[in-house]
């Protein structure tokens, strides 16, 4: 990059560039062509399925989503996406069938400031029912000694999502949710089962989960909005 001289040029002649900067004017040879390989090429249209992916996210996750208007964290969540889709597109045939923790998207946290994934205790078990739906269930826990709940909570609302990713078409839609309320106290609790409408062949499966905290203040209960009090990530996934 070198700056013009008295004369000033806003064009292109040649192979030089002349171009205006900051106030400036400068100049510079136009880049060489560069030939695209069939693997830039994929790699390409990978991170466009990706970011497609990415949007419709979270648009489907934002109302658990503490950090829903965080462009950084979704900036991080399409290269996680990015690099699960070229992984899965580079896995040869005979290494297919169901695979449990997805590279890359297990544990991704969408606050990283109160990570899900450091609450061990809540443990997700998925399994298909007689009937052909997909079970999801959390094993009982004893709350006061496991959430990490800050003084003063009364209860805990865990949120559930569950959602089936079609990367090959580069679609997403809710397999099912729930809201678990959970007193804050020293008594096995056990939550329900949820019942989800099973994932499709090739369907990336996400369970993501956020935690939010419930206090006792004036007027009744009010959710503690601290964002180290608000934990939201990725807890389980699959792909058939």
């Amino acid at each position: 990059m070198a700056k013009q001289g008295k004369i000033r040029l806003q064009c292109t002649v040649g192979q030089t560039i002349y171009y205006p900067l900051k106030g400036e004017y400068y100049m510079r040879r136009k880049p060489a062509e560069v030939r695209r390989t069939d693997a830039s090429v994929k790699s390409g249209l990978n991170f466009g399925k990706a970011s497609r992916i990415c949007r419709q996210l979270r648009e489907l996750i934002g109302p658990l989503n503490p950090s829903n208007t965080d462009k950084r964290v979704m900036f991080r969540f399409t290269g996680a996406l990015n690099k699960f889709i070229n992984w899965n597109s580079n896995r040869p045939e005979t290494g297919k069938g169901r695979i449990t923790g997805l590279p890359s998207l297990t544990d991704f946290q969408f606050n990283d400031q109160a990570m899900v994934a450091g609450l061990k205790a809540l443990q997700i078990r998925v399994k298909t029912s007689g009937s052909g739906l997909t079970e999801l269930s959390i094993s009982p826990i004893i709350p006061v000694s496991t959430l990490n709940a800050p003084q003063g909570t009364t209860q805990v609302i865990c949120r559930i999502m569950v959602t089936g990713v079609d990367p090959d078409r580069v679609t997403s839609r809710l397999l099912g949710n729930a809201e678990i309320n959970i007193p804050d106290n020293d008594r096995l609790f056990e939550a329900p089962v949820l019942s989800l409408t099973p994932a499709a062949p090739g369907e990336i499966m996400l369970v993501i989960m956020a935690l939010e905290y419930q206090l006792n203040g004036d007027g009744g209960l009010k959710a503690d909005e601290r964002m180290r009090y608000r934990p939201c990530g990725i807890v389980w996934s699959a792909m058939d």
